[in-house]
């Protein structure tokens, strides 16, 4: 029992240590409460399986954050296996976290080049959301629509862009409806972004500027509001933005953009 509380409290605080950006010193605690957790599971699977899968989601999740795939890919991996043996036991009760854990192996596997498991990955997290209340968690509507992305961004290497398209599109569905919610914000944006990105690869430039314009709206007011996010994600999507112009052949807002974005150069400069 004194271990157990030994690896959740050591668990608890790799978790405050990456909410606080500390990326680092929580890996090292998420690695060792997953060592700690292994070794209870080894002696009772039934009452830690739970506990050492969900350390080995947050290992895989840090992982992702600091561009170790192979780690990343190695912990969703392991954690798939174990939530799947809990969730053919108790098949409502981990779903959810079973669905997580194949976004992640995804994630993990496209970054590596693993494409075709990225998608098995995908659509199976999508199989496994929309068969859940995925609406009642914005976490959870977040993750379908991550899933969809995923598999948007797969068709995308696959240069199958109708394909990449259509996933982009479902995933900007699953968020319409609460784009709103302040922790889905960014979640819609990126989804807008990838769409947006589709429809220029399947050479339909009009359409992508429809999506970037009304996307890059949005990120000047956030940009206003202070949100600290903005300002970075604003840059990425006017010199997109500012490509699709040209594209279509619209020179003023073009001119436009691109004196924005050299605004932003210079406001960066004075920093």
């Amino acid at each position: 029992m004194v271990k157990s509380d030994l690896a959740r409290a050591l668990h608890n605080l790799g978790k405050a240590q990456a909410l606080s950006g500390e990326t680092q010193e929580a890996l090292s605690n998420i690695q060792r409460t997953v060592s700690m957790r292994r070794k209870l599971y080894a002696d009772d699977p039934h009452g830690h399986g739970r506990d050492f899968s969900d350390a080995l989601v947050n290992l895989s999740t840090l992982a992702r954050s600091a561009k170790d795939f192979e780690l990343s890919k190695s912990a969703a991996h392991e954690a798939l296996l174990i939530f799947e043996a809990l969730d053919r036991a108790q098949p409502e009760l981990h779903k959810l976290s079973l669905a997580k854990a194949h976004v992640l192996f995804g994630e993990a596997c496209f970054e590596l080049g693993g494409l075709q498991d990225a998608y098995k990955s995908g659509c199976e997290a999508v199989r496994l959301y929309k068969s859940t209340d995925w609406q009642a968690k914005p976490e959870t509507t977040a993750e379908l629509a991550e899933s969809w992305l995923l598999i948007s961004h797969c068709w995308g290497e696959l240069s199958q862009a109708a394909k990449a398209v259509d996933a982009a599109l479902e995933a900007v569905a699953v968020l319409e409806v609460a784009n709103e919610h302040p922790d889905l914000q960014f979640t819609y944006i990126n989804a807008l972004m990838v769409l947006s990105v589709s429809f220029a690869e399947h050479g339909q430039n009009d359409k992508s500027v429809s999506v970037s314009g009304p996307t890059v709206q949005r990120l000047r007011e956030l940009r206003l509001e202070g949100v600290p996010k903005a300002e970075r994600v604003l840059r990425k999507a006017l010199e997109f933005h500012l490509e699709q112009l040209r594209a279509v052949g619209n020179t003023d807002d073009a001119e436009i953009v691109a004196l924005e974005i050299q605004a932003l150069d210079l406001i960066d400069s004075g920093k």
